[in-house]
């Protein structure tokens, strides 16, 4: 009942109570709000004449991924610094973050740590190879750089993920900012951006387009991190002091303001078209069991010359990112799609993949209908299972929704 102002000095009068008294926020488990926060609250009033804290935060009790007290009895325990031994502390907390959600308790498992685990290690990959692009470049120097549409479209995306962020940690929705950090980083910088970026690293035919790129995922990898470090300190400093121009700890860095002037709606819906159109040659090759080696024809059929322009200008985001491996993309307006293109409808098209040597027809008949009779079979037994007297009554909502 006494901590908030004990801790800090009182009954004297301290320069540290006067400073830290009162505090901000208290973060705790809903459990002890009778058994702790409702008696500081009264005797900070009572002793201090204020409360202890203007904002309290809630969470729920960690429980195993049933959904189970924590029991040595039970052997469920998830021992922290063995964890922290395993996968690093910044995995555990990350993990605890994205199960963080309003009036809800978090079910931890050691498969939810292993997938932040994966996350991390994309950001280091990411954050080495672009310190491996902008080993010679000085944030400083001014120079003319020509911004790619993929440098735009990333910058724009960028403030937009600023505002969610800060909007989100502002209001405690710790859950949903740690998402929102984790898409706009897995997504859309590493996924799309940094595979669109290699060309004008790679095949640098204009410097002024390099120092563009370089500006650009300087800039993107900076403010990234500075987004994750609450929820990743230890990670997000290390990548931070090897970036050219760092200064002396992302810890007392400005955490990222966005820059509406840099938001342009009209360029990420354009880009939009072109990710979709990525992701329908890589569907139509893995739908058709298309060996990732093998380099494929693909036609775009776009529904009117804006269209047409478009993916004929930005040709080079359709062939660069991975598994797409094309050996020839045509762009054409309107028309028939050739026979042994199979296609995918998107916004502004169609995309076509020829199949032509590609695959044995016969063989890939027979393995769709067999594959459609196993399915089949497993449909009616699972009907059958479903209509028996009293098994919808009897079995555990979960087998039931499987």
């Amino acid at each position: 009942a006494l901590w908030p102002f004990s801790t800090l000095g009182w009954p004297d009068q301290t320069p540290i109570l006067k400073q830290f008294y009162p505090n901000s926020v208290l973060v705790t488990g809903f459990d002890i709000l009778y058994f702790w926060v409702a008696r500081m609250m009264m005797m900070g009033i009572h002793f201090m004449g204020d409360v202890p804290f203007y904002d309290i935060y809630l969470h729920g009790l960690v429980r195993d991924e049933r959904g189970e007290k924590f029991s040595k009895t039970k052997g469920n325990v998830i021992d922290p610094l063995e964890i922290i031994d395993e996968f690093g502390a910044d995995a555990l907390r990350f993990a605890l973050v994205l199960l963080a959600f309003y009036g809800r308790d978090l079910k931890l498992s050691r498969k939810r740590i292993e997938d932040v685990k994966h996350f991390i290690n994309k950001i280091w990959n990411a954050g080495k190879f672009a310190l491996s692009q902008i080993s010679d470049f000085d944030p400083n120097e001014k120079a003319d750089s020509e911004p790619s549409l993929a440098d735009r479209w990333i910058l724009s995306r960028l403030q937009s993920a600023i505002k969610e962020i800060r909007e989100l940690i502002e209001s405690y929705r710790f859950s949903e900012a740690g998402q929102a950090v984790y898409h706009f980083i897995w997504d859309e910088f590493c996924d799309w951006y940094i595979e669109w970026s290699k060309p004008f690293f790679y095949r640098p035919e204009n410097p002024a387009q390099k120092r563009a790129a370089q500006k650009t995922i300087h800039r993107v990898l900076d403010y990234s991190l500075r987004l994750l470090h609450p929820f990743m300190p230890f990670l997000t400093e290390e990548l931070w002091q090897n970036l050219p121009g760092h200064g002396e700890s992302i810890m007392i860095s400005e955490f990222p303001k966005p820059n509406p002037a840099l938001i342009n709606p009209e360029l990420e819906d354009a880009v939009r078209d072109l990710q979709s159109a990525v992701s329908a040659i890589r569907n139509l090759r893995a739908e058709n069991l298309v060996p990732l080696s093998a380099k494929v024809r693909v036609l775009i059929i776009a529904d009117d010359e804006k269209s047409r322009e478009l993916f004929e200008q930005n040709w080079i985001y359709l062939e660069s990112p991975p598994q797409v491996n094309l050996k020839e993309l045509l762009i054409r307006k309107a028309g028939e799609k050739p026979q042994n293109f199979v296609s995918s409808r998107i916004r502004r098209g169609e995309v076509c993949l020829d199949l032509a040597g590609m695959v044995d027809f016969e063989k890939e008949l027979a393995r769709l209908n067999k594959e459609q009779e196993k399915i089949g079979k497993e449909l009616e037994r699972v009907e059958q299972a479903l209509n028996k007297p009293g098994f919808a009554e009897r079995a555990p909502k979960e087998v039931i929704d499987k």
